[in-house]
C-alpha cells in the first residue's frame, strides 16, 4: 500500500494565525501523496479526513521553507483537557458518551489503515454547542501494522 512512500525528517516551522491563536508545528516528516512530497500529517489526514469525528483537511500550501495546513475547526470548541479542567468530574453519562465517540472514531481510523499514536485530552476537541468530539493532530500518526512501532513517524 505504501511502498512508494519515502520518509525523511525535515524541521519546518509552520505558523497559522487565526483571529485568536497561533498554531505551531515544529517537526514534519515528508511522504508521497499523488507523486508529490508532502508532510506525513497531510498524507495521513488525506486518508481519514472524511471520517466523522476527525478534523477535516481543507487544503495545504507549500512555501519555500514550510507547509501551511488548513484544517476545519468547529466553533465554539475547547480541547478536552481544558473542558474537564473547567468543569471538574464529568457526569458518568457524558464520560460514557465521550468515550464511545472516541472509540467509534478510532475504529474507523484504524479501518482506514492509520493509527493516531497520540490520543490524549489535548488532541480531542469538544464542540461546546453539540458535545460532539473531533480528533486532531495526526503529526505522530503512522500506517497501521501488526508489528511493533519502533520509530517516531511524526
Amino acid at each position: 500500500m505504501m511502498t512508494a512512500v519515502m520518509t525523511m525528517m525535515v524541521m519546518i516551522i509552520v505558523m497559522i494565525q487565526t483571529v485568536t491563536e497561533i498554531i505551531t508545528v515544529l517537526c514534519i516528516f515528508l511522504s508521497q501523496l499523488n507523486g508529490e512530497r508532502v508532510p506525513s500529517e497531510i498524507y495521513y489526514l488525506s486518508k481519514v479526513s472524511q471520517i466523522f469525528g476527525v478534523t477535516r483537511l481543507l487544503d495545504y500550501f507549500e512555501n519555500d521553507d514550510n507547509f501551511i495546513i488548513v484544517l476545519d475547526r468547529n466553533r465554539p470548541c475547547q480541547d478536552l483537557f481544558d473542558y474537564i479542567t473547567e468543569r471538574g468530574n464529568l457526569p458518568e453519562s457524558q464520560a460514557q458518551d465521550f468515550l464511545e465517540q472516541i472509540v467509534s472514531t478510532l475504529v474507523k481510523v484504524h479501518a482506514a489503515g492509520i493509527v493516531h499514536r497520540d490520543i490524549k485530552d489535548e488532541n480531542i476537541l469538544v464542540n461546546l454547542e453539540t458535545n460532539l468530539l473531533t480528533i486532531i493532530d495526526f503529526g505522530s500518526a503512522a500506517i497501521l501494522k501488526n508489528s511493533l512501532y519502533k520509530d517516531c513517524d511524526g
